[in-house]
């Protein structure tokens, strides 16, 4: 089985998401490179129709990076075991027996690190990925018969990090805030690191709903989401001993609404909050290509390949 959560270095990679809504191709070139190229963004409701999309973008037998969907994995955070690195996976596959509805056995299992934590080395957590054995397997499968290589696994928070800047800019923390149809998510990260990741059950479509039936009023969803990240700020502020946050990015196909958000999010946090800026990336992207939360997802699988940023 390809590498899970594992980096696999590469010029070039296609960054693929699959998950319950269909799939998304990612393709960048130039991973090596100061500034990576994106090559367009194609997503299919139907997932037959992969093979479609790789030969409209070019890019069959490239290899791929596969971005599970939430529904096929659990992110947990433990209390690191006392075991060599070498032995960790075995004693966090015992730790989390009883986190889980699936059985452990049925499951791969990764792990990764959090950085600057403020507790005592015998103290300090690490998030678990557990993923459905039989879901990786079928994702895997599945990219395989639609042209592509693919050669390592990956979960949306971890693909979303890779958009933190890189070089000098890598030591900035940033708060992400990612807008999907019906939840959306929020990563504090800065560089390599990922400090948290929250689910918000909002997504763009509650969104429209709201500020469409109360024009000229602060929808309620704007407080909820802007205590969500609150509370993921205060987290963070609690258990970490890095800088604070001083940036919110804020990325989704919601048109207007997004705009009114992220204006209330500037005016109501301590955080610089703006809709993002592709450029900011430090990725090549065509001036018409919208990055919506799947594209997002899938070109952030797709980064995964280019070099460890600047600490």
């Amino acid at each position: 089985m390809p590498g899970f959560l594992k980096r696999r270095p590469t010029n070039h990679r296609v960054g693929v998401h699959l998950d319950k809504r269909g799939a998304t191709l990612a393709p960048a070139t130039g991973l090596r490179g100061p500034q990576p190229q994106l090559r367009g963004c194609r997503s299919t409701d139907d997932p037959a129709t992969l093979a479609e999309e790789v030969d409209r973008l070019g890019v069959r037998k490239w290899p791929a990076r596969v971005i599970l969907g939430t529904d096929d994995y659990h992110v947990l955070q433990v209390t690191r075991p006392g075991v060599p690195d070498a032995e960790m996976t075995q004693a966090l596959r015992w730790r989390i027996n009883d986190l889980v509805s699936d059985p452990v056995d049925e499951l791969v299992v990764d792990w990764f690190d959090l950085p600057g934590q403020k507790a005592p080395a015998d103290e300090q957590a690490v998030m678990v990925v557990a993923a459905r054995r039989a879901a990786v397997v079928e994702a895997l499968e599945h990219v395989r018969r639609a042209g592509l290589k693919p050669d390592s696994v990956g979960i949306v928070q971890l693909a979303l990090r890779n958009l933190m800047p890189v070089g000098p800019d890598a030591r900035q923390g940033i708060a992400l805030l990612v807008l999907g149809r019906e939840s959306s998510l929020i990563n504090l990260g800065r560089g390599a690191g990922l400090y948290l990741s929250r689910d918000v059950e909002i997504g763009t479509v509650g969104l429209r709903a709201e500020a469409a039936d109360a024009p000229g009023v602060v929808p309620n969803v704007f407080m909820d989401i802007s205590l969500e990240i609150q509370r993921s700020l205060d987290y963070y502020d609690a258990y970490f001993s890095d800088p604070p946050m001083r940036r919110l990015w804020i990325a989704g196909a919601g048109g207007a609404v997004i705009q009114r958000l992220a204006d209330y999010l500037d005016e109501n946090l301590a955080l610089d909050a703006r809709l993002l800026d592709p450029a900011e990336l430090g990725v090549g992207i065509e001036a018409e290509t919208a990055l919506d939360d799947r594209c997002l997802v899938a070109l952030g699988g797709a980064l995964h390949g280019r070099p460890e940023v600047t600490e």
